[in-house]
This record gives structure tokens, C-alpha cells and sequence, in this order.
């Protein structure tokens, strides 16, 4: 069975990107690139830091083997 994974799109560079409070990984290249991070099947919090301030944060679910697109807009939460 594939991975699941989380896509996410649009993270400005130089944020960080945080899966249930775990540092998953930098944004490096262009916002346009979406960043792959691979997690476990269930429910997860994704929140992109620019410094110390939380500049967006999402709770989703994955389901095993599938992929979830998370489209991180400007200054926000989703639930």
C-alpha cells in the first residue's frame, strides 16, 4: 500500500511546516512547489511558522494509503 501523505502548496519561503507540533520540514524553494511530507494514516494538525508566529494552521484527515492536499492560505486557520 502507498504512503499517505500530506501535499502542501503555497507555504511562503522560509516558513516551517509542523505536523502535530513535530518540526516536518523548511520551505526552501518557491511557494508554487508544494511540499511532501509523509504521515501516518489518522487525524493531524499542519501549522507553517515564519518565525515564531503561526501563519496558518489546518486540521485534517489521512486516509491510509492517500494523499491530502492542504492549500495554505494567507494568514489564516482552517478547520
Amino acid at each position: 500500500m502507498p504512503p499517505s501523505e500530506l501535499l502542501v502548496n503555497g507555504a511562503p519561503t522560509g516558513s516551517i511546516v509542523f505536523i502535530d507540533g513535530v518540526r516536518s520540514g523548511q520551505v526552501v524553494g518557491p511557494a508554487k512547489r508544494s511540499q511532501i511530507l509523509a504521515v501516518s494514516p489518522g487525524s493531524h494538525t499542519l501549522e507553517v511558522r515564519v518565525g515564531d508566529t503561526v501563519a496558518y494552521r489546518e486540521s485534517t484527515y489521512v486516509e491510509a494509503g492517500k494523499k491530502r492536499v492542504i492549500t495554505v492560505l494567507s494568514g489564516g486557520t482552517r478547520n
